[in-house]
C-alpha cells in the first residue's frame, strides 16, 4: 500500500476507464434496443451477454483490487450505497418500468463495508488460495438468483422455494417471485468477484513490475477511470436525452 501512495497504479485507472466506456456504449444500445423497442430480443444474443458479463466482472474485480488503497473504506461504502439509493429513487420516479433495485453501486458499497469488517479474518487466508476459493464460489453460486446452484447453463442443484419468499432476500441473491430490476447485483454471487480482486492485488504487487503498473499511455482514459463514480452517475441521464432527441 505504501508503494501505491507514492506512485499511482495507472494500469487500473486505464482498465477501469476502458470498462466504463464499454458500459456507456452498452447502456446506450440497451436504451435504443430495449427501452425504445428497436430490437427487443437484442439482450438474448450471445455477444451482448458475454459483453455484459465482461463489463460487470471487470468493474467489480477492479473495485476489489483498489479496496487495498482506500484510506476510509467505511465512509466510501456508505457513500456508494447512498448514491445507489438515490439512483433507485430517480429511476422509480422517472422510468418505473426500468427501476433499478440493488444496482452495481449498492453491490460495491456493501462489498466494501463487509470486506472492511471481515478484513482481520480475510487477511489470514493466503492470497492464492483466497483467489481460487473466491472464483470457485462465484462459479458455484452464479445461478443462485435463478434458484439453482451452478454456473450459467450448468445447474447442479435446485434450491428450495422458502429461500425466495421476501423482498429483503433479494439483497443476498434470493429474489422473490415479484422482484424485478433493470440492474440487479446481489451479494451472492457478486461479492465473490469483489473478493477475487481483493486477493488478486497482493499477487499483482508481488509478480508484476512496478513500471508496468504505473505506465500511463492514455492519460485521458486513466482520468475517466479516476472519476468513475461521476461518469457513472451522469451517463444514463445524458443517454436518455440523446435517445429522446433521436426518437
Amino acid at each position: 500500500m505504501s508503494e501505491y501512495k507514492r506512485m499511482r497504479w495507472h494500469i487500473f485507472d486505464l482498465l477501469r476507464g476502458y470498462t466504463l466506456l464499454n458500459m456507456v456504449l452498452f447502456h446506450f444500445l440497451y436504451d435504443v434496443f430495449i427501452i425504445y423497442g428497436r430490437n427487443p430480443d437484442w439482450l438474448d444474443g450471445l455477444f451482448p451477454n458475454i459483453w455484459q458479463q465482461w463489463i460487470c466482472c471487470t468493474f467489480i474485480m477492479i473495485s476489489g483490487i483498489v479496496f487495498h488503497f482506500s484510506r476510509k473504506p467505511i465512509r466510501r461504502g456508505i457513500v456508494l450505497n447512498l448514491i445507489g439509493f438515490a439512483i433507485t429513487g430517480v429511476t422509480i420516479f422517472v422510468i418505473p418500468e426500468e427501476a433499478i433495485w440493488i444496482g452495481i453501486l449498492n453491490l460495491i458499497g456493501c462489498a466494501i463495508l463487509i470486506t472492511a469488517l471481515l478484513q482481520p479474518w480475510l487477511r489470514r487466508i493466503p492470497s492464492g488460495m483466497g483467489l481460487m476459493i473466491s472464483l470457485l464460489l462465484f462459479l458455484l453460486c452464479e445461478q443462485i438468483p435463478d434458484r439453482f446452484l451452478g454456473c450459467y447453463s450448468l445447474r447442479l442443484l435446485q434450491l428450495p422455494d422458502w429461500l425466495y419468499q421476501t423482498f429483503a432476500g433479494a439483497w443476498l441473491g434470493f429474489p422473490n417471485a415479484g422482484f424485478t430490476s433493470s440492474d440487479y447485483f446481489p451479494l451472492i454471487p457478486w461479492l465473490f468477484v469483489f473478493w477475487g480482486g481483493y486477493y488478486l492485488q497482493p499477487l499483482i504487487e508481488k509478480y508484476i513490475p512496478e513500471r508496468a503498473l504505473t505506465w500511463n499511455p492514455v492519460p485521458v482514459l486513466s482520468s475517466i477511470g479516476r472519476n468513475t463514480i461521476w461518469v457513472y452517475i451522469a451517463h444514463q441521464p445524458i443517454l436518455m436525452v440523446i435517445c429522446m432527441m433521436m426518437f
